[in-house]
């Protein structure tokens, strides 16, 4: 096809001159697009670099404020806690190996000897079946000062709707009303980039996750028309190095720690659902905002591609 002669643009651009209605059309269209980019821009700002955490209003109270971490044991669980008792509050690990939850126990105390930790030894897709032996086997935690629950479990594991979203659900459930009772509280709920978008090979992860997505904003809600002063968040999580999934660190792959701090610096910013880490923003919320097939088709390509690397490592081993 020949290029356009300078002559040929300039008689197009006469041509729309004659029609407002076209221009005053894509002028307008490209105004809403400005002010949409720049709302955006001011966001992604506002809250991962200029707004501080509320999340020291969970810690003033009469009494030691304790928060409960599910899969604590390792990864981003771990990470949570962490953060946690650096911050001052007392800690329950909850897991299902006694071994590795007082392992987790002994380095936490060995950092921040201060503080007070305790473990819940539970084992996540039995008892998310049978609310009764849940109840039973929390009743200690409801009688504790519990200001914050993280809902962890099940990032790394096999059981994937069992342990992504029953056992959260019937956990909070169970622990709701000692929450409410200790308020101001809060619930917050760790998701995946796979409930935001098609996943292949993970489409029962992916169905979870965004099912725990629409449940914490349905309990926000209803936290909110209650008149409860119970923050629920839902934090998006992309690619993040863990125990049971080490990857190389980079911006976009933070460690466990890194990922837990960034998402607890999102407390009281407002929204039941945000990313934690502001890389994962950035990557995602630019594949999420171009239109669906090219969406699918660059989420296609990158699963493919990893999936072809892994098969040629192993074949190298």
């Amino acid at each position: 096809m020949p290029a356009m002669s300078l002559e040929a643009i300039t008689n197009i651009a006469r041509e729309f001159g004659h029609k407002p209605a076209v221009v005053t059309a894509f002028a307008t269209l490209g105004g809403i697009w400005s002010v949409y980019l720049l709302n955006n821009i001011r966001y992604f700002a506002y809250h991962h670099f200029l707004r501080p955490t509320s999340l020291g209003k969970y810690k003033k109270s009469p009494s030691p404020a304790w928060a409960l971490v599910t899969g604590a044991s390792d990864g981003i669980g771990k990470g949570f806690a962490e953060e946690l008792c650096s911050r001052g509050f007392n800690v329950v690990l909850h897991g299902r190996n006694k071994a590795k939850l007082q392992a987790v126990k002994d380095e936490l105390l060995e950092q921040w000897p201060q503080v007070e930790i305790k473990v819940l030894v539970l084992e996540a897709v039995e008892t998310a079946r049978n609310l009764d032996a849940l109840e039973e086997s929390v009743r200690w935690v409801a009688n504790l000062n519990l200001k914050v629950l993280i809902n962890n479990i099940g990032e790394d594991t096999s059981m994937l709707v069992d342990l992504n979203a029953m056992f959260p659900t019937q956990v909070t459930r169970v622990l709701l009303p000692t929450l409410i009772r200790n308020q101001p509280a809060l619930i917050l709920s760790i998701g995946s980039i796979c409930g935001e978008v098609p996943s292949l090979y993970a489409s029962a992860y992916a169905g979870a996750k965004a099912y725990n997505k629409a449940w914490s904003r349905s309990l926000s809600l209803e936290m909110k028309a209650e008149g409860r002063d119970i923050e629920v968040i839902d934090i998006l999580v992309g690619e993040v190095s863990s125990g049971s999934q080490p990857q190389e660190l980079s911006l976009f792959t933070p460690s466990s720690r890194r990922m837990a701090k960034d998402s607890l610096g999102k407390v009281g910013c407002g929204a039941d659902v945000i990313w934690g880490y502001w890389p994962h923003h950035l990557q995602f919320g630019l594949i999420l905002s171009l239109p669906r097939a090219i969406m699918e088709n660059t989420i296609k390509g990158m699963v493919l591609e990893e999936k072809a690397k892994e098969g040629t490592e192993r074949k190298s081993t």
